[in-house]
């Protein structure tokens, strides 16, 4: 918390939120992205904590980029665990430690798409993952338990491999899309910024020519 507001005082055109932490220290707080905007400052949201808070500030100016913001505004997704992680201290590069249930989704998604697994079996995976604690939460723990115990040892082992070459990170793919279209991006979230400063406005006065005014001229309201 008081990070976007220090960038914003020190002079940044621009606010692009990823992640950040939430449980070690305070997440990043609504009022000062609000702040920002209402300073005229464009923010956007993607990826983890980014796109939490893009989804639930966008119908102020924030923009929200990707596909897990766009999960988290149409209320497919609807729970924070969905992009939470523990990791390790800075010294480690910040190693994540367990998987975020966003990039497990993806991954089984994935594997269901090319008949890696049955439907049943990702729904069963999805569904663990989901009833693990977020910070014991393991894609590998969670296809393991899953898997029939009559399945061949070959089997087994050939679905491990193939989980293990092809994790996806939801998470990353959608801030390297972002990335990649970052000044169209700024230029968008510009433009919501000053429609929403222009709605705000706008509201004021029909509020004010609706309630004040008459009361002012001495007019019945």
């Amino acid at each position: 918390m008081g990070d976007i507001t220090r960038v914003v005082t020190g002079g940044s055109s621009a606010v692009i939120l990823i992640d950040g932490v939430f449980e070690s220290g305070p997440s990043v707080w609504h009022k000062e992205i609000l702040l920002a905007m209402r300073a005229g400052v464009p923010v956007i949201g993607a990826s983890s904590m980014g796109a939490l808070r893009a989804a639930e500030l966008c119908s102020y100016g924030m923009l929200g980029s990707g596909r897990i913001f766009e999960d988290f505004a149409s209320r497919r997704l609807t729970d924070d665990d969905e992009v939470a992680v523990v990791h390790g201290p800075a010294e480690t590069g910040w190693m994540p430690l367990s998987d975020a249930l966003v990039d497990i989704r993806a991954t089984v998604a994935l594997a269901a798409e090319e008949r890696i697994i049955s439907p049943a079996m990702a729904h069963g995976v999805i569904a663990h993952a989901k009833a693990t604690y977020f910070k014991n939460r393991s894609l590998s723990d969670s296809v393991e338990s899953v898997q029939p115990q009559y399945m061949p040892d070959n089997e087994k082992t050939q679905i491990r491999n193939w989980f293990a070459a092809h994790a996806v990170s939801q998470k990353r793919n959608d801030c390297v899309e972002l990335l990649r279209h970052l000044p169209e991006a700024i230029s968008t979230a510009a433009e919501r910024v000053a429609m929403a400063a222009m709605a705000k406005s706008t509201a004021y006065l029909r509020h004010f020519n609706d309630r004040a005014a008459p009361r002012l001229s001495g007019r019945p309201s």
